[in-house]
């Protein structure tokens, strides 16, 4: 049997009881502000912590390999992860960050201590001498210098390495030399501390789990951010989801609630598990007016998470 779509309905209740026989279409809209928060910062990065593929490709020995990249908001850089796809204990890493001039890597910003051995699978991170501050807006490049070459996690399928030669006893140069672009992304990111905005640590897609989050544990904090509009203004909304990826950190039992406008939808008081997985409620009407959702006013809407045990 071969399904194109397939829909589940039942007749229950008054709200979308009955075959929705047009052609609906799902969009989702991730947090870019803050509205009212009460959760602490956890942890943030500059790029993503997830590989979109399984190939690997790894510089050349002897190598200064960058990615270019444009913090969202004002942040500090304090180490370098990779990701590699090899086992090599002899392998030395630094860690680099480059100012921009005109769209090329620029000058040093900084340069980390000497990490020595990595080990396939398990991330490696390249600690910064000196953290480096980011400005909102302005692009970055980060990545590494190397002795050896040791092939690394893939991000996705791009093209957004960059690479130069470079003699690793020399250090990282002052000022970056002429990169050769088309090379593999390779899966690094930068670590931050003094992220003064939450939403930015919760809207990562994929989801970065304990590379990027929020927290915590004190019952009726809430943590509510705006989220983007709708691409088109539609003529109905069925229904609303808010959804997170959620984990419990500590042993105690803990319930949270996904919330819009004050109302904790399909499912109140969700139990997380121990590891990151996905939860869900649900708002077949808005819960600010009783009535069926419009466009404005789910473009209106605050969403977000609460502690409710």
């Amino acid at each position: 049997m071969n399904l194109d779509d397939l829909y589940l309905f039942d007749s229950a209740g008054t709200t979308n009881n009955a075959p929705l026989l047009n052609s609906p279409r799902i969009e989702t809209t991730f947090p870019v502000s803050d509205s009212a928060v009460q959760f602490a910062f956890g942890a943030g990065i500059l790029g993503s912590s997830v590989a979109r593929v399984t190939t690997t490709a790894g510089p050349s020995a002897g190598s200064l390999a960058l990615r270019r990249f444009t913090p969202p908001v004002a942040c500090t850089l304090n180490s370098v992860t990779i990701m590699p796809a090899a086992t090599n204990a002899g392998a030395n890493y630094r860690g680099v960050v480059y100012g921009d001039t005109a769209g090329a890597a620029g000058a040093l910003l900084s340069s980390g201590t000497l990490v020595l051995g990595v080990t396939t699978g398990t991330a490696a991170t390249l600690p910064l001498t000196t953290p480096q501050s980011l400005a909102a807006g302005t692009p970055y490049w980060i990545g590494f210098i190397n002795d050896t070459s040791v092939i690394l996690s893939q991000a996705d399928g791009s093209v957004a390495g960059y690479r130069a030669v470079n003699t690793f006893a020399s250090g990282a140069p002052g000022t970056a030399p002429a990169m050769t672009s088309g090379q593999p992304s390779w899966l690094l990111w930068g670590n931050l501390t003094g992220v003064a905005v939450n939403y930015d640590e919760v809207n990562n897609q994929p989801p970065d789990g304990a590379q990027s989050f929020v927290f915590d544990a004190t019952v009726g904090h809430e943590d509510q951010y705006n989220f983007g509009a709708l691409s088109v203004t539609p003529a109905s909304v069925y229904a609303v989801a808010v959804k997170g990826y959620v984990q419990r950190s500590d042993s105690g039992a803990k319930t949270i609630s996904l919330r819009t406008s004050g109302s904790a939808g399909s499912l109140a008081g969700q139990t997380p598990a121990t590891t990151y997985g996905w939860m869900t409620s649900v708002f077949e009407t808005d819960p600010g007016t009783g009535a069926a959702w419009t466009g404005p006013n789910l473009n209106a809407a605050k969403s977000g998470v609460r502690v409710d045990s």
